[in-house]
């Protein structure tokens, strides 16, 4: 996973009326923790990470992050919880994880689907039951994500975590093995259509049935009247 470099400033007011100014004046209100050091508050650039964002996505991105553009290296964190505004979706509040370069972290990375099962160019469509795979390993070993080739997969097939093809020493995979991550099913639609068509059929079969029955027994009752006619 490619670091991308940012910056950040440190926030010494942090009361709910410096909050309110600083994103009139286009900051993020912003902590970084972790990594057994104090928590500092920062103030981050609402355009600049907005379009980090937008660019990337959020969930689990490493960045440099300078600070006060006076450190001698830049921190090493991870992006942790983005707060929103519910409606019209700027940005809130985010939180930063510390990490150290050569310590090992739990992240979680997307799945990316390749290819076009089988069993889609039949009728079926992909169910994704899964979205991220949770694994551990150094950051600079973070994948952008987990990719699976779906092209051989047929109708009501799938694969479950413990059946990934997965041989990359460097990156342990922790989510557990028999967690779904996709099937390929019949649309429910069908299935139903199919259902009813058999329903018919079974339906006409006993509708069939009756009718020879009642006429066995039609042909019974005259037999029997001209039996009676001829005594």
């Amino acid at each position: 996973m490619e670091l991308q470099k940012m910056n950040a400033t440190t926030r010494k007011d942090t009361s709910k009326p410096a909050r309110i100014a600083a994103r009139k004046d286009g900051f993020v209100p912003s902590v970084i923790y972790g990594g057994g050091e104090e928590t500092i508050s920062l103030a981050l650039n609402e355009k600049v990470w907005q379009k980090l964002f937008d660019d990337h996505g959020s969930r689990n991105m490493i960045l440099d992050l300078l600070v006060d553009d006076s450190q001698d290296e830049p921190e090493l964190v991870k992006i942790g919880e983005v707060q929103r505004h519910p409606i019209k979706g700027y940005l809130i509040h985010v939180d930063l994880i510390r990490l150290a370069r050569g310590v090992k972290a739990i992240f979680e990375v997307g799945i990316r689907f390749i290819g076009k099962a089988q069993g889609e160019k039949e009728g079926g469509i992909l169910m994704k039951h899964l979205d991220f795979i949770e694994l551990e390993c150094l950051p600079r070993d973070v994948p952008d994500a987990i990719e699976i080739n779906i092209t051989p997969f047929q109708l009501h097939q799938g694969m479950r975590v413990g059946e990934i093809p997965w041989d990359n020493e460097e990156v342990k995979l922790l989510t557990e093995d028999d967690r779904l991550i996709f099937s390929i099913e019949v649309p429910k639609v069908v299935e139903e259509a199919v259902a009813e068509e058999v329903e018919g059929e079974e339906g006409a079969e006993d509708e069939s049935e009756e009718g020879e029955e009642k006429k066995g027994h039609e042909k019974s009752g005259e037999g029997k009247k001209h039996s009676d006619e001829k005594k």
